[in-house]
């Protein structure tokens, strides 16, 4: 079978600048070993990606042709109010005027677009069978942001930002709907999102994400128990300017920390934050320092940052934004016990309370569970050798990829 994948940037294990990059490459990766031919077409706007880019050697040599990269110019506001008004007539639609040549594509039997919302739309013009791997949808994530800006920063731009919203949103919610209608079936990372999709009228269910790296010996439990001085905390890697990063520094500084302070925990732990890019607030980053959290900012080596951590905490999913994480993953990988908060499970439901992981109902709980999980070794190395169990079972690139065949 001839399968054209289309992705945001390049499908990739080397210089991995998004999660995206990891599962495209696995998931291309498992397609050819199922001796299909996969080929590449990569679609982003253009302040996110350069026709010039330096192509990545494992991207190379993995398909047999990559088209030129297809770069969409970003819409004004104006644009995209008349735009929202005419998506319904494809001749006035904007993802149909940048799209290329349709017959150039007619030979491939499957378009599978992966984890890319702007490859998702472009693609969804073309005529040929088409099944979505998705992530966060776009019309929530863009509500969620606006809504952040509209709490952090009341000014003007703001408002007008958030009014738009308010007034447009729907519309645009109708917009993104049409084209994920178009495709015979759209698989989605967050259990939660596949839900809603469904029951807005597209043929979705939930999909888990890959992780296929070489699993490190679950060991650092015993090793972390020797540290008589402070417990090395992850509070969160990835892009720091993130929605779902954002949204838990927000969660950090005005419960969790605070709730630290409460107890007199304060010299009890060392919360580290990893991930590189700069901060969306710089206002929040300063909050963080002056209350003594360490930014670590991108590390060369995050395993052994990990690996010499006593816990990794997801402080995520207390606000409207749910997401699941492929950071999860990472520390399931490397046995290193996770706290994350009760509604972190609708998303990903593999999350299991007391066996591979902590699930809190509270702020007041979540740090009593930092407590235990650093005082009561036997309880970490469980969780951690669940973790790893639910990683082997669940997870592998090869069986997400025999899920998406399974809708052709």
């Amino acid at each position: 079978m001839k399968i054209l994948v289309c992705t945001g940037s390049f499908p990739t294990l080397i210089n991995v600048k998004e999660a995206a990059d990891v599962v495209s490459y696995s998931i291309s990766s498992k397609l050819n070993s199922l001796n299909h031919q996969v080929d590449l077409q990569v679609i982003n706007f253009e302040n996110y990606i350069n026709e010039n880019d330096d192509l990545p050697m494992d991207t190379k040599s993995l398909f047999k042709t990559i088209h030129r990269t297809v770069i969409v110019k970003k819409t004004n506001i104006f644009d995209k109010i008349i735009n929202l008004f005419s998506f319904f007539i494809p001749k006035n639609n904007i993802p149909n005027k940048i799209f290329f040549d349709k017959d150039k594509f007619k030979e491939y039997d499957l378009i599978l677009p992966i984890w890319s919302e702007i490859a998702t739309r472009v693609a969804s013009h073309l005529p040929n069978k088409k099944v979505a791997y998705y992530g966060n949808l776009e019309f929530l994530v863009k509500k969620s942001n606006i809504s952040l800006d509209f709490y952090l920063n009341k000014n003007f731009k703001s408002f007008f930002r958030y009014l738009y919203m308010c007034i447009f949103g729907e519309l645009e919610k109708l917009e993104s709907l049409h084209h994920l209608k178009k495709y015979s079936h759209v698989f989605n990372v967050s259990a939660l999102d596949a839900r809603i999709l469904s029951q807005l009228g597209v043929k979705s269910s939930y999909i888990q994400m890959t992780w296929d790296k070489n699993n490190k010996e679950i060991n650092n439990l015993n090793k972390i128990s020797t540290n008589t001085s402070q417990y090395r905390v992850c509070c969160s890697v990835g892009k720091l300017s993130a929605t779902g990063n954002t949204f838990s520094f927000l969660t950090l500084l005005d419960e969790i920390i605070p709730e630290i302070e409460s107890q007199g925990l304060n010299n009890i732990f060392k919360l580290q934050i990893y991930g590189g890019g700069e901060f969306r607030y710089e206002s929040i980053k300063n909050k963080l320092i002056n209350k003594g959290v360490e930014v670590m900012g991108f590390v060369d080596d995050l395993d052994s940052e990990l690996l010499n951590s006593a816990i990794s905490i997801v402080p995520h999913n207390r606000f409207s934004h749910k997401v699941s994480h492929t950071r999860v993953l990472h520390n399931w990988s490397l046995g290193v016990p996770l706290i994350l908060f009760r509604d972190s499970a609708g998303p990903m439901p593999e999350l299991v309370h007391n066996y591979n992981c902590l699930l809190a109902s509270s702020v007041k709980e979540f740090v009593k569970y930092m407590i235990l999980i650093c005082e009561d070794n036997s309880l970490g190395q469980t969780l951690a050798e669940n973790g790893l169990v639910t990683l082997k079972n669940n997870f592998s690139s090869m069986k997400v990829t025999n899920k998406i065949l399974s809708k052709i």
